[in-house]
């Protein structure tokens, strides 16, 4: 199973998961965008992964635009 946007454009929109079909919906970039954080960005909507100011244990993640807000800005930690 891998993250995808369905081609969801509104923000707002769930991100849900499907098995992998290689499109461009299922892809995703990481834009650098300070201090070690980046906007988790999709390939086939250009919007970007958002927790929509969650901090609770199984909440849904969002689409949201690309906005400066800390909420759809993540650190990546090599484990």
């Amino acid at each position: 199973m891998v993250a995808d946007s369905w081609g969801n454009t509104a923000n707002g929109a769930t991100c849900l998961q499907a098995p992998w079909n290689g499109g461009n919906n299922q892809q995703w970039k990481l834009d650098p965008v300070g201090n070690g954080s980046y906007h988790i960005v999709n390939r086939g909507t250009t919007t970007a992964l958002d927790g929509a100011g969650n901090s609770t244990t199984g909440s849904p993640t969002i689409m949201w635009a690309e906005n400066g807000s800390p909420n759809n800005e993540y650190t990546i930690t090599a484990v």
